[in-house]
Parts: C-alpha cells; structure tokens; sequence
C-alpha cells in the first residue's frame, strides 16, 4: 500500500518559545518581578519569575480578555538553567474564560527554595539563569484575530463589486480582485 507519489498535508504546528535570562539565582532581589511579555499567535503571553522570602516561584500567564470566552489547550515545558545544568518539567494546561470559571495562568508558587535549586543546579552561582518555556498550542477557540480591513457595507460607496459568500456580502473593487486573482483577471466580461 504505497503513497503512490502523493505528498502527505501537514497540519500547521501552533508553537514558541519564550526566554528570560536574570542575574545568578543568588543575586535576584527578593520580591521582584522579572518577566517578558510576548505576543504569539495573536495571543499576548507573560513569563514571569520572582524571588520572596528565599523560594523561586515561574509562571507563564495568557493575558487575553477577561470580558470575552476563549480556551486554549497547550502543552508546556518549563526549564530552568546555569551553564550546563538544568531541571525541566512538562505538563497540560487549559488556559480559559469560560463557563464562570477561569484559568490565565500556570505555574509554581514557591517552586522550590533559592538554596535547594542553586544546589540541584552546580551551576546555581553562575552569572546567568536561563528560564524557558515551550509552549505547544493544541487548540484555541474565541481567540480571532483582528480585523485588519473591512469588507462590509461601511464601503459599500467605494466598491464596484460585491462578492456573497455564504449569505455573507464582500464589498470590493473589479480592480483589486483582478491584481490579486488569475481567475478574476481572466473573465473577458469582469473588467
């Protein structure tokens, strides 16, 4: 039963990384943030970690809407480094607003004390802490990406073309579609 030369549709993959590089563990000041804010897949997304009272808490937070429903399923790979040493941890995570309940972040309180890690980590006085995550996408819903053009009737004096799809009307330019499509460009009566 062979492929017989047909290439296989790959499915795009929903993934990214984010980095935050400190100090040595030793030298973060107590109660202080350290974060990144990042915007991935029309999604904005936070790395934070924070020193209080000699334990090291990491989380990774969505920062979407607290007004709008929206899910994301992921999978998620936490590390910490100094030098060549690292400890990692994976896991699932559904960030949500959904149903009266809600979920904008994931990861550890008090992880693990400053001293405990610096010890797991011979690299722990180092001059740099790498903290990472990976973060594998496997489904959004309510998250829409911004509508960057309209096509709707607040053009409808501009165009000379209106497109209906699935009971949708598109208000348009013969011109525009044309440059952008063969088939458009080659209807003798369209243009």
């Amino acid at each position: 039963m062979g492929n017989s030369g047909s290439a296989r549709m790959r499915i795009p993959v929903k993934e990214f990384s984010m980095k935050l590089v400190v100090g040595s563990i030793s030298s973060m000041e107590d109660d202080k943030e350290y974060s990144v804010t990042e915007e991935h897949f029309g999604v904005p997304w936070k790395l934070e970690v924070k020193v209080s009272n000699g334990s090291l808490s990491f989380h990774l937070s969505c920062l979407m809407s607290k007004n709008l429903t929206w899910s994301i399923e992921t999978d998620l790979a936490f590390k910490v480094s100094t030098g060549s040493d690292s400890l990692s941890s994976r896991h699932e995570r559904r960030f949500h607003n959904s149903d009266g309940n809600s979920q904008f972040e994931c990861g550890w309180n008090d992880l693990m004390s400053t001293e405990l890690l610096m010890s797991h980590l011979r690299g722990g006085n180092s001059n740099e802490t790498i903290f990472e995550i990976n973060v594998l996408i496997k489904s959004m819903t309510g998250c829409g990406k911004e509508i960057l053009r309209k096509f709707d009737e607040s053009i409808k004096e501009c165009s000379d073309v209106v497109l209906v799809v699935k009971d949708r009307k598109f208000y348009l330019l013969k011109y525009y579609l044309a440059l952008q499509s063969a088939h458009f460009k080659e209807l003798p009566y369209f243009l």
